[in-house]
């Protein structure tokens, strides 16, 4: 028995760091020109893999549920799960994929640009051991093409099994996301982009609804109560993962002491110091770390 299991995609991150700025929302180049870079570091990513690896510092016993290709890269990802303590158990090698890679090009002053390939990682239906699911919670992370497919026969498993559920929709899940599962669902995360495309849906929506707002901080509606908090003004040395760190580090805070507010604090905190390394992973908080956590001012009303 897992504490937690997370399915979602296990990427190869190839960080470029550009000399140039970003202006007015692009960055461009002239065509056949060479261009020197900054930088340019590997690291290991993907919303499967970054949460299992933020579960597993906190303590829990974690296990990814993925995809990987049968390449070089796959032999470096399998490497840094089993560094971090992920059970590799439900990883399936697909001989005929290349990994899933993103290039994030990071230019001076300005928000990451990220191009995906995700090749592997969109596992199907028939490569999930339903049947050797065993957790108190499932983790799912955004999901693509054919594994979208996936959601409605987890979501049965999980009201068989009495297994909690928090889900982290890509925009494709979320077009294809009935109201019907939606209300099985214990903690719903997204993006105000998000929340305004799934709005319509959450009427009769109980569980705990977490909205992220990026550096302003979050949102979670929960049992007739608002709260709001603000992140803290903290220097960005880079941005992949955040919105991975954050989701992690709330629901671990659900797990270790069932509540709200310390889920909120712990979310912020793993976030900020997620940003404050290169890679989705390097800078996740790890079980020592609970004790330096700061105050977060939340606000909490009734709705």
């Amino acid at each position: 028995m897992f504490d937690i299991i997370t399915f979602g995609s296990s990427t190869i991150d190839i960080f470029a760091f550009l000399n140039t700025s970003k202006e007015k929302g692009k960055v461009c180049f002239e065509g056949g020109s060479k261009e020197a870079l900054r930088g340019l570091e590997v690291q290991t990513g993907g919303g499967g893999t970054n949460t299992a690896v933020s579960f597993a510092n906190f303590g829990l016993k974690t296990a990814f549920c993925g995809e990987l290709g049968n390449d070089l890269f796959a032999d470096f990802i399998q490497k840094d799960l089993l560094k971090r303590k992920i059970d590799r158990s439900l990883v399936r090698v697909n001989p005929k994929a290349k990994s899933a890679v993103s290039l994030v090009l990071s230019p001076l002053n300005g928000e990451r640009i990220i191009l995906s390939d995700f090749n592997a990682s969109m596992f199907s239906l028939k490569q999930v051991p339903l049947t050797k699911l065993r957790a108190k919670w499932f983790y799912i992370a955004p999901l693509h093409n054919e594994a979208t497919t996936l959601l409605e026969p987890l979501v049965k498993q999980i009201l068989k099994e009495k297994i909690k559920v928090a889900l982290n929709p890509s925009k494709e899940q979320i077009k294809t996301l009935s109201r019907e599962i939606i209300v099985k669902i214990d903690c719903l995360i997204v993006n105000e982009e998000e929340y305004s495309l799934l709005r319509g849906k959450l009427k009769k929506f109980q569980g705990i609804l977490i909205i992220t707002q990026g550096k302003k901080g979050c949102l979670v509606v929960s049992r007739g109560k608002r709260y709001e908090a603000k992140a803290r003004n903290i220097k960005i040395k880079e941005a992949t993962g955040a919105g991975d760190a954050f989701a992690s580090g709330f629901i671990a805070g659900l797990f270790l002491k069932n509540d709200i507010q310390y889920g909120i604090t712990l979310g912020l905190f793993n976030s900020e110091s997620c940003i404050q390394e290169i890679g989705a992973k390097n800078g996740l908080l790890k079980k020592q770390d609970l004790a330096k956590m700061p105050t977060y001012k939340i606000k909490i009303k009734n709705i």
